[in-house]
């Protein structure tokens, strides 16, 4: 901490005075919505308004389904990032409990383990590779100088790079076929200096 952020705290603390905690109403159960919480209680198993424990579930599936089609720029010059051409198929799943257990008066304990699996379209890692860059994340690889981190890092840059390269190389050469200037003018017979472009660019007047 720097000193300006030890001195606020000392006074905020100096300053606070008794502080007392507020307990605040928890949020009601919806007795119509459809859970195993309310299947328990249905059948006498389980009370709502004086709970000891509770689980609660969300299963999430996200399908994406892409059909053929063409691409004449498709991985070109060894690129190897491109989407496929072909029809695919690509699915983010993820499985969510909460739990928690009443252990004394006033006192909860609370758990939300939750599972992830997903495919990317093309097995591309750009947002297809989210998990990969949470994982990272949690074990401290972007903190310091861990070199998991800084492979990581070093291969999304260079892999960007790697497209914006490509796609201005493309754009270059597209333009070649491109015209300019009215009336319009090939943009190749000004380069073989065919056509005097400035006619066609400041016009004759």
């Amino acid at each position: 901490m720097t000193r300006a952020v030890l001195l606020a705290t000392a006074l905020a603390l100096a300053g606070a005075g008794t502080a007392r905690a507020q307990a605040t109403t928890p949020t009601a159960h919806d007795d119509a919505a459809f859970d195993v919480m309310n299947v328990l209680a249905d059948h006498g198993i389980h009370d709502l308004d004086d709970e000891t424990w509770n689980l609660y579930g969300q299963f999430t599936w996200i399908n994406v389904f892409r059909l053929p089609w063409s691409a004449p720029y498709t991985n070109v010059n060894g690129s190897t990032f491109s989407f496929g051409t072909g029809y695919e198929h690509a699915f983010t799943d993820s499985f969510t409990l909460y739990g928690g257990v009443k252990l004394w008066h006033g006192g909860e304990l609370y758990a939300a383990p939750e599972v992830i699996a997903e495919h990317a379209l093309s097995n591309l890692h750009g947002l297809g590779g989210a998990i990969e860059i949470y994982e990272l994340q949690k074990a401290g690889a972007f903190n310091g100088t861990d070199p998991k981190g800084a492979d990581f890092t070093a291969g999304r840059v260079a892999a960007g790079a790697s497209e914006l390269r490509d796609e201005i190389v493309l754009a270059w050469r597209a333009s070649e076929k491109s015209t300019v200037g009215y009336p319009e003018t090939p943009v190749s017979d000004i380069e073989s200096g065919k056509i005097d472009p400035y006619d066609a660019l400041y016009g004759l007047d």
